[in-house]
């Protein structure tokens, strides 16, 4: 029964990201589901929450510890800094990119953001800009893709 659970929910995370839905004139974007959900779903609860430089959260996060904590909240540990997030995971072609993969930007690797869906992410960019929603492509010069997540 276990297994067969498991891979019901496999297929459901492996099925494309659903399309956003309008909520009163708000967009509400997909979350997904299973662990991808629970750190997308959090990372999106951070939305307007300064970035500092180094933080963790709970009240304010730079990009990494975003990232950091957002699979800690869904029982996952990751390393600490988005160069080395980089070198975790398996790469995923931009093609492909599903809720709950890191995007990774700049070389040397200097930023990540958590995707919501195929097109945007969820990231804390600088100071100054609050944890926002943004285009993928719109962050900067993508230099890979990573998927901890099945």
């Amino acid at each position: 029964m276990a297994s067969r659970a498991r891979s019901r929910r496999q297929r459901r995370v492996d099925a494309p990201p659903p399309v956003a839905e309008r909520d009163g004139g708000n967009v509400v974007p997909p979350a997904g589901e299973g662990d991808a959900g629970s750190v997308v779903r959090f990372a999106l609860a951070q939305l307007g929450k300064p970035y500092v430089w180094g933080a963790e959260g709970p009240g304010s996060y730079d990009c990494s510890g975003l990232v950091l904590a957002a699979f800690r909240s869904a029982g996952l540990a990751v390393p600490r800094t988005s160069a080395a997030q980089a070198e975790v995971g398996v790469p995923v072609p931009r093609d492909q990119v599903r809720p709950g993969d890191l995007v990774f930007y700049y070389q040397p690797v200097s930023h990540v953001a958590v995707a919501i869906d195929g097109s945007r992410a969820v990231h804390a960019s600088r100071p100054g800009e609050p944890v926002r929603i943004a285009d993928i492509d719109a962050i900067g010069p993508v230099t890979g893709i990573r998927r901890l997540l099945r």
